[in-house]
């Protein structure tokens, strides 16, 4: 059973759609996103990593080859990123073309990164053969990782803060890579004992 599936198993009564998962591209959509990750990183003590993905060139997509084809490319990077995590990683749709994965237990993250952007390389937004084949030939993102370690006490805010920023800086260097958060002084769990049973 996936991450996704423990939140499952309801719809909206008239629609048929899953209650918690992002219809257009088939993962948790950003309130149970969201909910789950806080309830997570409550309860976990190891380390975690925190991935902010950003389309890139997206709304050339959309704009040249039609919002069906970007509806197809949105789902997609969704299928290659959860091809690379792992059942027990946390993937969502933040919004528009903004995808959030929680990695739990990993204290790094950037190796991921990478390999979501392997992934991504072989999906195909204009075949060959087709009018806009030198348009874009294939999905690519901009990843900004945030890390936290077993001693910190990083909230969910903070965590997809930095990695939003990071995220900024690939995309401004270019797009299709990694950008970690740069080191910080952070409080440790020892610092303030009295949040690590916090209820969200």
């Amino acid at each position: 059973m996936s991450s996704n599936d423990a939140i499952l198993g309801s719809c909206c009564g008239t629609c048929g759609q899953i209650v918690g998962i992002d219809s257009r591209t088939g993962v948790l959509n950003w309130e149970a996103w969201e909910r789950r990750a806080k309830r997570l990183l409550d309860k976990t003590f190891g380390p975690v990593a925190l991935l902010f993905c950003d389309v890139d060139n997206f709304k050339t997509v959309n704009d040249t080859l039609g919002h069906q084809t970007g509806d197809s490319l949105l789902r997609s990077i969704a299928f290659g990123i959860q091809q690379v995590t792992r059942l027990n990683d946390l993937v969502g749709r933040y919004g528009g073309d903004e995808f959030v994965a929680l990695l739990l237990g990993d204290d790094n993250g950037t190796a991921v990164a990478h390999r979501i952007l392997q992934q991504l390389r072989r999906v195909s937004v204009c075949p060959p053969g087709t009018e806009h084949e030198d348009l874009i030939s294939s999905a690519s993102v901009s990843i900004g990782v945030a890390t936290r370690t077993i001693s910190e006490l990083t909230s969910l805010d903070d965590l997809i803060q930095r990695a939003d920023s990071a995220m900024y800086q690939a995309k401004h260097a270019g797009g299709n890579q990694v950008a970690p958060t740069p080191d910080r002084p952070t409080q440790t769990r020892e610092a303030r004992p009295q949040q690590v049973h916090q209820k969200i």
